[in-house]
């Protein structure tokens, strides 16, 4: 069937894709401070570090040219004729004998560009799709204007590096990847760091607790913690004369800094409504957790900690920016908090605290799904020719050494040194804004034009010692070794939903959501009783329709669950 038969389908559809924002994929950027991704070194593998396919049904270099357009969009605005000037874009040409036309969309209303393209017939082969949500994705499967890609990620001959390097390491990726039709219609970019995707560990500033005449390595149940934290609220911990102490450090609405980081010690490993749907998964089941009597518990322990004055009071009504002169300050005011990483600037201080214990419950800590890859950077579109071919180009990116040269150009250019084998990011030109982006201007790494290459980098580049991390990151890997008992393995995975189920769930979530947060924060700060409040909440929950919610939810997982197979 052609594409004029969905035209009425997808602009009856236009109105609500033009709505959606396009926002790069990863962790939330709302003003918060979050940990960057990693720098690494990286000693030589032996590989070969040309664009060549080995064992496949597709030999590079072509004997005739093949030529795709791809479409991007460029968070600098950059037109791609600036890889004219990037070695490695202009080897991968030589020895692929595929052509790239590539096509520029607009830093801004991206979507509504981008549906014109489809609606006059002017799509490209393939997009450079990082920008899109799942939303974006879903829209485009319903109008019929993708093509399924699921044969050739399947196909270990036409996608060799992506089968050897991320199916071998995270056979779930595959799920992950899956629509609900059952079909597979993006591409990930993969990362094997484990430490990137522990959300929440305890860290305690260890100094205070010293002082309090406590070892860190002592704190082992609820109690103890509520001990030291008491402690800290009672006394002078940093010596300034001021009644500035934090003793536990929390933001409603930050990305991981939240009150639901404190229910992995209730055994509820999930995330609030605004960066999740309130959902944990256990025994294949997906569960809400607003309704489960370990969610009642924790706020029960919040509401008394709170009343106390162990919890910050602004915890529900603090900006961005008054957490982050909090979090980064000179002086030291917080004595427990969750997050990604230390501040930088008072990381002497604090430690590691491991989940203590709450009697009836075990611990269970959220992992972040991206650790299956990051999902929406290249789909196909529905009439491109020779997809094979292109899917076994894209392929060439998941190998370690060209996703490296993709990323930093080659050594000559300056971004990174070699030494003994020892690849090595030149941190201090990096530190340079003048001269870094001086040098992109004039030698770009392919990175430069399109900043989410569906690349590879594997937990065994790490573990290989191919990759060594900064003292940063070696730092949150001993962060997550030290966690790994108390991880989920059942990930919730954020799958993909159909268009009708992701409207659906958005009409849900606006009531049973404000109902949620309205309620957490009356506990919490003692404007209500729970233990009077709980019955009616749930009752008002179910005619809300949590159960619908829930079971959209489910099938969604099931879906990912099934694409594994």
């Amino acid at each position: 069937m052609k594409k004029e038969v969905f035209k009425k389908g997808l602009a009856a559809m236009l109105a609500v894709v033009m709505m959606l924002s396009a926002t790069a994929c990863g962790r939330p950027n709302d003003g918060e401070t979050t940990k960057q991704s990693p720098e690494a070194t990286t000693s030589g593998s032996g590989e070969s570090t040309s664009a060549e396919v080995e064992d496949t049904g597709i030999t590079f270099p072509l004997k005739e040219e093949v030529t795709f357009k791809l479409a991007y969009r460029s968070a600098a605005d950059t037109d791609p004729d600036v890889l004219e000037k990037c070695a490695f874009w202009q080897e991968l040409y030589e020895t692929t004998n595929v052509k790239i036309e590539l096509v520029k969309l607009p830093a801004t209303d991206t979507m509504t560009k981008l549906n014109a393209l489809f609606m006059s017939n002017q799509e490209p082969d393939g997009i450079f799709s990082s920008f899109m949500k799942d939303a974006d994705i879903d829209q485009l499967v319903a109008s019929e204007l993708l093509m399924p890609i699921t044969d050739y990620v399947k196909d270990p001959e036409v996608m060799p590096n992506f089968h050897e390097r991320v199916l071998s390491e995270s056979p779930k990726s595959l799920g992950y990847m899956t629509s609900p039709d059952g079909e597979i219609y993006t591409l990930v970019k993969y990362s094997g760091l484990e430490a990137d995707f522990l959300e929440s560990p305890m860290f305690i500033n260890k100094v205070w607790v010293e002082k309090a005449g406590w070892k860190v390595e002592d704190i082992k149940t609820i109690d103890d913690l509520e001990a030291v934290l008491t402690y800290f609220a009672e006394n002078d911990m940093n010596g300034n004369g001021k009644d500035d102490e934090i003793p536990y450090m929390v933001k409603a609405d930050h990305s991981a800094n939240h009150f639901e980081a404190f229910l992995g010690l209730y055994g509820i490993p999930t995330k609030n409504g605004a960066k999740e749907n309130y959902v944990y998964v256990e025994d294949g089941k997906v569960i809400f957790a607003p309704t489960t009597t370990g969610f009642k518990d924790a706020i029960i322990k919040l509401n008394d900690w709170y009343e106390k004055g162990l919890i910050w009071e602004e915890a529900f009504t603090a900006t961005a920016d008054t957490f982050n002169a909090k979090y980064t300050g000179e002086e030291a005011v917080i004595g427990l908090y969750q997050y990604y990483s230390l501040s930088a600037v008072t990381s002497d201080q604090y430690v590691t605290l491991l989940p203590v214990k709450v009697e009836g419950y075990e611990p269970s800590w959220y992992v972040n799904p991206g650790s299956m890859g990051a999902k929406n950077h290249f789909i196909v579109t529905k009439d491109c020719e020779n997809a094979d071919i292109l899917l076994a180009w894209l392929d060439q990116f998941y190998k370690f050494e060209n996703a490296w040269r993709w990323a930093y150009g080659e050594e000559e250019d300056g971004r990174y040194t070699v030494e003994n084998g020892v690849y090595k990011v030149n941190e201090e030109l990096k530190k340079d804004k003048v001269a870094w982006d001086k040098l992109n201007q004039e030698k770009p790494a392919g990175s430069f034009l399109i900043t989410q290459m569906t690349t590879a980098y594997t937990a065994a580049d790490y573990a290989s010692g191919k990759l060594v991390l900064t003292k940063e990151y070696q730092r949150l890997q001993e962060n997550y070794q030290l966690y790994r008992p108390y991880l989920n393995d059942e990930i919730w995975p954020r799958p993909y939903m159909t268009a009708d189920a992701t409207n659906k769930l958005s009409e849900l979530r606006t009531d049973i959501f404000s109902t949620v947060d309205m309620k957490k924060a009356e506990w919490i700060t003692g404007k209500a009783d729970i233990e009077k409040d709980w019955d009616a909440y749930c009752d008002s929950l179910n005619k809300m329709g949590v159960d619908e919610l829930v079971s959209l939810m489910q099938q969604a997982y099931d879906t990912y669950m099934a694409g594994q197979k």
